[in-house]
């Protein structure tokens, strides 16, 4: 996790001296902020990469921001570990960028990346059997599976149903169906028994058209803390919000030390997990007057579902030469082959469970008992040197994050199409919204759909001001 003193250490060269001081002293709740021409206050619930970019928005255009943020870092779900792993940088969250017309791909151009797809060649182990991209090209079950899966991306009439019930009705083979889920709930963000297919198909589904960049060399933690330099001074770590009181002509945000701060506006970044939490729940925010009754109907067409990420070192390569995922028709069964070191014999794996095995079995595990699973199945599917060949791990069990609580969104089967758009409005132009699960370009679960969102809040109280 990054420390506030290996922030501090990592950025005291580079941020100016009056910086630095207000920067000290938002961690401890009091903050020496400029005066901005604006006269305007906004507050921003979270410091993610929604609550980041709209706090620079803002703050370019002399508006006064501070930035509450729950946990002892910013950033959200991208998350860089501190300690490497044979040398290589480890993300334990987001890790990829679809496409390239968005801020987040400008943001990392000019570093070294894996361009991949969905369909990269790949190694796959069936039934004992290993096959390379050429021999499963081949294969005529694999064929017939692709051809439904890239069918997925133009499903838009016809009833509301699972992918799994789509897999079903399509007849996918049944040795192939495993690259299928595997596929389908990477993209997703949980189980193909729990994702719409119609309402995802343009979001989720539809990163299946996009390349997909993977930063295996560079630290996005450092990336997210460079760019977003001028306004970190006016964020305050370790401040878990209890409520939001909007009923007067200002915003009243209560802290869980009963500390109370006014805006002028505020912008909720929080993740859709944290904004379902009901008052019993631990790190629930209470909203006054409550959330509209339309969105919390709109919520509840939406998931977020727990999710593990795993990252493998290891010393031999038991894959195909070029292959960039590996399939190993495991409970865990797709890994992203990041890095391959033949002659120094490190290797580097990523792999994310998510949806239901990772809420009702993963979840449950601690990290020696996973690592446990994960060799006890590579055994059983690819081969006791596999298994043997795991030198180091690290995990990160994002249901357990309590500011966090999970992976991104998806549309619940039989959701409406059009929760997102109502999550997205904002409340009497006082409360705005935004985040990944408020993205209504098709950019929802990504990186760049959150710096989407916040762009638009930003231009919007930009235009109330005018």
């Amino acid at each position: 996790m990054l420390s506030r003193r290996h922030f501090l250490k990592n950025t005291v060269l580079a941020i100016p001296a009056y910086s630095l001081a207000g920067f000290l002293l938002s961690s401890c709740g009091k903050q020496i902020i400029s005066p901005r021409q604006n006269g305007k206050k906004i507050g921003i619930i979270g410091a993610g990469i929604a609550g980041l970019q709209a706090a620079k928005n803002l703050y370019e255009q002399q508006y006064e921001v501070e930035i509450i943020e729950a946990s002892d870092r910013i950033g959200g779900r991208i998350f860089t570990d501190s300690d490497k792993m044979q040398g290589f940088h480890v993300e334990l969250g987001a890790d990829s960028v679809y496409g390239e017309q968005n801020k987040w791909f400008q943001l990392l151009q000019g570093y070294t990346s894996i361009e991949t797809t969905n369909h990269s060649p790949a190694t796959y182990f069936i039934n004992g059997l290993r096959y390379n991209q050429t021999e499963i090209n081949n294969d005529s079950d694999y064929t017939k599976m692709l051809e439904k899966l890239k069918g997925m991306t133009s499903y838009q009439s016809g009833q509301d149903v699972s992918l799994s019930d789509y897999m079903q009705a399509q007849n996918i083979p049944e040795r192939v169906k495993f690259i299928f889920s595997e596929i389908s709930e990477d993209l997703i963000g949980t189980s193909v028994d729990r994702a719409s297919l119609r309402l995802n198909s343009n979001e989720g589904i539809g990163k299946l058209n996009q390349i997909k960049h993977q930063y295996p060399n560079v630290n996005l933690s450092k990336v997210v803390e460079k760019n977003y330099q001028s306004i970190l001074p006016y964020v305050l770590n370790n401040t878990p919000i209890a409520s939001i009181n909007y009923s007067g002509d200002q915003v009243l945000v209560t802290d869980k030390n009963q500390v109370v701060r006014t805006y002028d506006k505020l912008i909720v970044t929080v993740p859709l997990s944290i904004l379902k939490l009901q008052t019993h729940e631990a790190n629930h925010i209470k909203f006054v007057p409550e959330l509209p009754k339309e969105k919390q109907i709109a919520m509840e067409s939406l998931g977020m579902d727990s999710g593990v990420r795993v990252l493998l070192a290891v010393n031999q390569m038991f894959w195909h030469a070029g292959a960039k995922t590996l399939y190993t028709g495991g409970k865990i069964g797709k890994f992203d082959i990041l890095h391959e070191d033949e002659a120094n014999q490190k290797h580097l794996l990523s792999a994310t469970i998510s949806g239901e095995f990772a809420e009702q079995h993963i979840d449950m595990m601690n990290e020696h008992e996973l690592l446990a699973f994960i060799k006890n199945e590579w055994k059983d599917l690819i081969g006791e040197d596999a298994a043997n060949s795991i030198v180091d791990h690290k995990f990160k069990f994002w249901s357990k994050d309590p500011y966090i609580q999970g992976t991104f969104s998806y549309f619940k089967v039989g959701g409406n199409e059009n929760s997102r758009q109502i999550l997205a409005k904002p409340i009497d132009n006082k409360v705005f919204f935004a985040g990944e699960a408020y993205n209504t370009g098709k950019n929802s679960g990504t990186v760049q759909g959150a710096m989407e969102t916040a762009d638009i809040v930003s231009k919007s109280i930009l235009e109330l001001s005018v």
